[in-house]
């Protein structure tokens, strides 16, 4: 699914393992991030933000600990799930913002322009099969 080179790949899992050693922080920082940036945005999280993190940290660490996989059906229906939650496709750029900003915060000097070229990468060919699963 991910068209992402080796070293693309590397970047991304050296820079995650910052952030998974610890997940609340992780996730705390980017929802902090988000909802300063972004405060429309708050409304779409109705759980508790500590699962609603947890479910996060999950999500990202599964998609990083399968880069070599075909994960099209499992994002496709996650993009389903996410529109039954009313997010709108300009969230994800919200959200991917935040999320840059919670890696650079946390991976420190391993996330360099080239780690963060790779994640906007891997990024937005999420967001690309997320978004077919609004049809």
């Amino acid at each position: 699914m991910l068209d992402l080179t080796d070293t693309e790949k590397d970047c991304i899992r050296v820079s995650w393992s910052k952030v998974i050693s610890a997940p609340q922080t992780g996730a705390d920082l980017f929802y902090g991030r988000l909802f300063e940036e972004s405060p429309e945005t708050r409304k779409l999280f109705k759980s508790d933000m500590a699962s609603q993190g947890l479910k996060l940290m999950q999500t990202i660490n599964a998609v990083v600990d399968n880069l070599d996989e075909d994960l099209s059906e499992t994002v496709l229906q996650l993009g389903t799930r996410h529109q039954g939650y009313d997010v709108m496709e300009e969230d994800y750029a919200k959200v991917g913002a935040a999320l840059i900003w919670m890696l650079d915060a946390m991976a420190g000097s391993d996330f360099d322009q080239s780690t963060q070229d790779a994640w906007g990468k891997a990024y937005g060919q999420i967001c690309t099969v997320m978004l077919r699963g609004y049809a």
